[in-house]
């Protein structure tokens, strides 16, 4: 949905994010990421990084491996 991916893109930002402080600066319909269950988070996190490949497909986001952490950037030009 657009709606959710702009509001990803717009955590991702200039700075870049990984798929954890996407997933947990998201407003959710079922509450919010700290009040969630373990698998609830690992739930949102799964969805997130789906949404962020996504992006990545469609030549949204960059994605870069630092010190073993994936992180999300915003492609040249967004």
């Amino acid at each position: 949905n657009e709606r959710r991916r702009d509001e990803m893109l717009a955590i991702v930002g200039d700075g870049g994010a990984t798929a954890y402080d996407v997933a947990s600066g998201i407003v959710w319909t079922t509450g919010t990421y700290e009040t969630f269950s373990l698998w609830m988070r690992r739930a949102a996190v799964s969805e997130t990084l789906a949404h962020l490949e996504y992006a990545v497909q469609e030549g949204r986001l960059d994605r870069s491996m630092r010190d073993g952490v994936v992180r999300f950037e915003l492609a040249s030009g967004e």
